[in-house]
């Protein structure tokens, strides 16, 4: 079921704040080898491709020291075709290095703070209102 107010949370004192909505986010990361001996970068490369092979989604669980904020990180290894990796070291202002991307998803960002919503105390009818 979805909460009727996606702006309405429940504090952890009993009172409901307005807060903003959920930011979710996808990363996108990229691992460049820059080293003289070519073979180093390779090799270093081929070591984070391997990791996030075997962890290819984070939790507190199997990573005890990624932020409590975050729930879970899924790690996905893209296809970039020619074109995107010309264009992605274009921008970068230099030429093809060896190099790995990944997308991150899972990363959302939450209004911890708020704004207490006041609680309705009385009402009051006023029977001049009524026509």
């Amino acid at each position: 079921m979805r909460q009727g107010d996606t702006y309405a949370r429940v504090s952890a004192e009993g009172g409901t704040k307005r807060v903003q909505p959920n930011i979710s986010l996808n990363l996108s990361l990229l691992f460049i080898a820059k080293y003289q001996h070519y073979d180093v970068g390779l090799r270093l490369l081929s070591t984070v491709i391997r990791y996030f092979q075997a962890n290819n989604y984070l939790t507190q669980q199997n990573t005890p020291k990624m932020s409590r904020d975050i729930d879970h990180l899924s790690m996905e290894l893209p296809s970039l075709t020619l074109s995107q990796q010309n264009e992605l070291f274009s921008m970068l202002r230099t030429g093809y290095l060896p190099s790995v991307a990944y997308r991150v998803k899972g990363l959302v960002f939450r209004d911890s703070g708020g704004q207490p919503i006041p609680s309705i105390t009385e009402t009051v009818v006023r029977t001049s209102d009524i026509a």
